[in-house]
């Protein structure tokens, strides 16, 4: 992994727990490591009312052949990451 200059642990716990995640789901060959993309947090009108924020990752794997491969997948965030309110609460209550 490349080492970059962060305030505090959280972004490399969080890398190490999705590579963790996508090791044990199994669904790609030999996955090596887990980063943020641009380390952003981006918002996504999903597919019911209102946003949810969410983080961009990259699981860098191997083909079946041994090339490596790159796959984008999407951390969406239970909490807002600006005010740490829990988001899920808010989206049920608009569906009611």
């Amino acid at each position: 992994m490349s080492k970059k200059k962060e305030f505090c642990k959280c972004v490399s716990e969080m890398e190490e727990k999705i590579l963790e995640l996508y090791k044990e789901k199994g669904e790609l060959i030999n996955p090596s490591e887990a980063k943020f993309v641009n380390s952003a947090i981006l918002l996504s009108e999903g597919a019911g009312p209102g946003v949810q924020p969410f983080i961009p990752v990259e699981i860098l794997s191997e083909t079946k052949n041994g090339k490596p491969k790159k796959t984008k997948v999407n951390i969406y965030c239970t909490y807002c990451p600006m005010c740490g309110q829990y988001w899920r609460e808010d989206k049920e209550k608009q569906n009611e």
